[in-house]
């Protein structure tokens, strides 16, 4: 029976080593080579591609400046893994790759883990499952493209547009009372008194309908 690669028992699917200035998310242990092991792949695979950032940062963004600092040739066959890389990825050898695309991230961590780890059993194309790849490429998209906070934000405009709305429509006596009284006592400030009351009511308007909101109330 084939032993299970160091890589896939640590769950660090790009073999790295431990260090502990960059204090990776995720990690539980050191093995007796001083690689990492971490908590789950999704982890291991977060700590690649932040790793691939780190090394872009100073020029390594190619896989022919990558991989013989990534993968020394006192430990490599260096060019056999730039060859697999580009075979794998479809990206040239001297093609600046984009860390921050999804799609790169995704072939970059697919091509590392299987050139690290070696073919997967018998049956199977790859170490990991797509969900897998899915959940650590999730970890890593930047928090304004987060789904959740995409949609948080855009709830909370809808209901600060239709508070709006109404604080123009409903309120607008008010304000025009508001503001007649003020010119009439304070004229150079009235401008910044109407305002005030203004947010106000914007302010309370916003607050009972998310209340609403909370409550199931449309």
């Amino acid at each position: 029976m084939t032993a299970t690669p160091r890589g896939i028992k640590n769950k660090n699917p790009g073999n790295l080593r431990y260090r502990s200035e960059w204090n990776w998310p995720g990690v539980v242990g050191i093995d007796s080579k001083g690689f990492a092991i971490f908590e789950s792949p999704e982890r291991g695979f977060v700590a690649l591609i932040q790793q691939l950032k780190r090394d872009a940062k100073r020029g390594l963004n190619t896989f022919a400046t990558l991989v013989p600092k990534y993968a020394p040739a006192s430990e490599n066959n260096v060019e056999a893994y730039i060859a697999s890389l580009e075979r794998q990825t479809k990206i040239r050898r001297d093609q600046v790759y984009d860390l921050d695309d999804r799609r790169t991230q995704e072939l970059l961590m697919r091509a590392i883990c299987r050139h690290e780890q070696g073919p997967p059993p018998s049956g199977l194309t790859d170490w990991y499952d797509d969900a897998t790849y899915s959940r650590a490429l999730d970890t890593l998209r930047p928090i304004s493209q987060s789904r959740t906070i995409r949609g948080a934000v855009g709830a909370a405009v809808s209901i600060t547009a239709s508070a709006v709305t109404t604080v123009a429509t409903t309120n607008a006596p008010d304000l025009a009372t508001a503001h007649a009284t003020a010119s009439a006592i304070w004229p150079r400030w009235a401008p910044v008194i109407t305002g005030v009351v203004a947010l106000g009511f914007l302010a309370l308007i916003v607050y009972s309908r998310v209340q609403a909101k909370r409550e199931g109330v449309r």
